[in-house]
């Protein structure tokens, strides 16, 4: 079972060749977006989780929000959990804003709903059967029950505003030739052009994951421009790989890329 990703950032590294962390070798959730970052209550929001399934065992996914002010989940029960079945790299949820939350939006965004999403192999998660049943508000208290293989769980926020021009998600933009092709354990460099609603800042942020190979780094920081640049290094034997970048701006908003690669 892996950490989230967007709880617990990885630290950065700096070697030569590809890291262990960045290589993604079972299901895990990799990341989550809201469209839009950043809403008014009663307006519609897309969740969408990005999911990787390299032993193509498929998955059950249980999206939820949840706005906790301290007596658990604001959001009326039923009203704010999906199941889904895995299909390709995403899966998505249509939600609105609860208008409780009309109390918290002013000209200045406040995140208090989490997004969560649980991915699991099939059959093995019992929340899939009836999400009410468990404490969506502190998934910590359920989660050491669940085995550790098979079993991936993250989470993101969004904000809520009133104010007229919210915030919107950045747009990650590979400029570089698909699919990637490169020889047995070379390095690749993969240009990336981040468009961003707000200058980049120490917490604008780049994660690679691969399903073979690696990359040279666990995390990069945005350049003021947009430009960043990540490495890939190859397996060392032929293979087939699937890529996974991940851009979060730092401010709630998050865009991600996903292409094939292949060594030959």
């Amino acid at each position: 079972m892996h950490a989230p990703l967007l709880l617990l950032p990885l630290a950065i590294g700096c070697v030569e060749g590809p890291m262990d962390e960045t290589r993604v070798d079972e299901l895990r959730v990799l990341g989550i977006r809201a469209e839009p970052p950043e809403a008014t209550p009663g307006e519609s929001v897309a969740i969408t989780a990005l999911v990787a399934d390299p032993a193509g065992i498929g998955a059950d996914v249980l999206l939820w929000h949840c706005t906790d002010l301290g007596d658990g989940c604001l959001e009326p029960e039923g009203t704010n959990t999906w199941i889904q079945a895995l299909e390709g790299d995403e899966v998505e949820a249509i939600t609105a804003v609860p208008e409780q939350l009309a109390v918290l939006a002013g000209e200045e965004p406040v995140r208090a709903t989490a997004l969560w999403a649980l991915a699991c192999a099939p059959g093995l998660c019992p929340q899939m059967e009836d999400p009410a049943a468990w404490d969506l508000s502190d998934p910590a208290s359920w989660l050491v029950n669940l085995p550790m293989d098979g079993v991936s769980l993250a989470v993101s926020t969004f904000a809520v505003s009133s104010r007229a021009v919210r915030a919107a998600n950045p747009v990650l933009v590979h400029e570089g030739p698909e699919p990637v092709v490169a020889g047995p354990g070379e390095a690749v460099d993969l240009p990336f052009s981040a468009l961003l609603d707000a200058p980049a800042t120490a917490d604008t942020l780049l994660f690679g994951f691969a399903t073979a190979g690696g990359f040279g780094e666990t995390e990069w920081v945005v350049g003021d421009d947009g430009a960043v640049t990540p490495t890939w290094y190859a397996p060392e034997a032929a293979d087939s790989s699937r890529l996974y970048v991940v851009l979060q701006d730092g401010g709630g908003g998050v865009d991600w890329w996903v292409g094939e690669a292949r060594t030959d």
